[in-house]
């Protein structure tokens, strides 16, 4: 939705506009009152007040190990964890089956071969 918006818009708007429109029309934050009554979070309503003062970019990182074990560690292993014991009580090989089909891109695949070469020390 926020592609064909950014593509064909009768006025160009930045991306960032057309994420915080799409936040604000889905996701309001509210604060807890004693009463019933409920008002907006002042603090999301300050970040999300001024399309104009935000500036959503994409800045592509290089491979690191150490950040995709991080990763790794904080939102794969929960899961993998999970299927492996559906697996070990079900009977099946899903998460085995799912590894050696598994291809690495040409990034991590390069990564795989300087670390075999180099032992992974930066020279």
């Amino acid at each position: 939705q926020a592609v064909e918006a950014f593509i064909l818009g009768d006025s160009p708007k930045r991306l960032g506009e057309i994420g915080v429109g799409l936040i604000n029309a889905k996701l309001i934050v509210w604060d807890r009152l004693e009463s019933d009554a409920r008002i907006v979070d002042e603090r999301w309503a300050k970040l999300f007040r001024s399309m104009e003062e935000l500036d959503f970019t994409v800045k592509p990182e290089k491979f690191s190990l150490d950040r995709s074990e991080r990763w790794f560690l904080k939102q794969v292993a929960p899961t993998l964890k999970l299927l492996q014991e559906a697996d070990r009580i079900l009977g099946r090989d899903f998460v085995q089956e799912g590894i050696d089909n598994a291809e690495l891109n040409d990034e991590q695949q390069s990564y795989l071969e300087w670390m075999g070469t180099s032992g992974g020390k930066i020279a």
